[in-house]
């Protein structure tokens, strides 16, 4: 399914987006390679504009970084694979999250999915 990528302890990674000129965005992670000093693309995937189910669901006090995490937390991302896709460690993820969860006034991810799909 998503295959994430565990960079090197001397590697760096580097999270870039992009938009074509038909205004499609995308977003690359690319990461240096240690063994040979070079760098390569480890995910090229189409970003989606989120668009809350009601409008009771608190999206508009999420931070950019919080909304890309939510994201990916709708498409069933676990938090090694968010951590992976956005070039970000575990535990930044994790403290994200529990930002998501209460600004959501959310308590796990199931309740925080149901919130945003039918304000339950």
């Amino acid at each position: 399914m998503h295959e994430p990528h565990h960079a090197d302890a001397k590697g760096k990674s580097k999270l870039v987006t992009f938009t074509t000129t038909t205004g499609s965005e995308y977003r690359i992670c690319i990461a240096d390679d240690p063994a040979n000093a070079e760098a390569c693309i480890i995910r090229v995937e189409p970003t989606e504009r989120l668009r809350a189910g009601n409008d009771s669901f608190p999206l508009d006090s999420f931070t950019g970084r919080e909304k890309e995490i939510f994201q990916l937390v709708l498409k069933g991302y676990t938090n090694a694979e968010i951590a992976a896709t956005l070039c970000i460690s575990l535990s930044t993820v994790k403290s994200h999250m529990q930002k998501i969860f209460d600004k959501a006034k959310a308590a796990n991810r199931a309740t925080l999915v149901s919130k945003f799909y039918c304000g339950c």
